[in-house]
């Protein structure tokens, strides 16, 4: 009976501790402001497709783009998901050459097999491990 009393004292102690770590009321507009500021940065998805389909509409033939090198020259650069995400959603109508984009290593899109061949008949060299030639093939594109 005694181990029950001291484990409750030990309970109580870290609850009340915890309660006090809560913020004041005064305290939580700054809060709610520190939360709507973050979410701020989050892009316009609409935009930011627009913007990353002008870029790949740009991509020569023969050349590739990273997901990554996207979302830089769109100014969000910590944003190659999304620009993933973009090209996963990219409406067929938009004749996009998606093809051309692939990851920071020359990576293809895993179960896109048509997409090595698309590059191959533009004069693309894809090396022994399936991956694009980056250094002979990255379109060195400057917005």
């Amino acid at each position: 009976m005694k181990n029950v009393v001291k484990h409750e004292k030990t309970f109580m102690k870290e609850l009340v501790s915890q309660l006090l770590c809560l913020p004041l009321p005064s305290q939580m507009n700054n809060l709610v402001l520190r939360i709507e500021q973050k979410r701020m940065k989050a892009p316009d998805t609409d935009r930011f497709y627009a913007e990353v389909y002008d870029v790949v509409r740009q991509i020569p033939p023969g050349r590739v783009l990273s997901y990554g090198r996207i979302a830089e020259l769109i100014g969000w650069p910590n944003h190659s998901r999304l620009v993933g995400r973009a090209m996963h959603d990219a409406p067929l109508a938009l004749g996009l050459p998606c093809h051309r984009v692939v990851n920071s290593i020359g990576r293809t899109v895993p179960g896109w097999h048509q997409q090595a061949i698309l590059l191959m008949s533009e004069g693309v060299r894809i090396k022994a491990n399936g991956c694009v030639d980056m250094r002979a093939h990255e379109w060195q594109a400057v917005r």
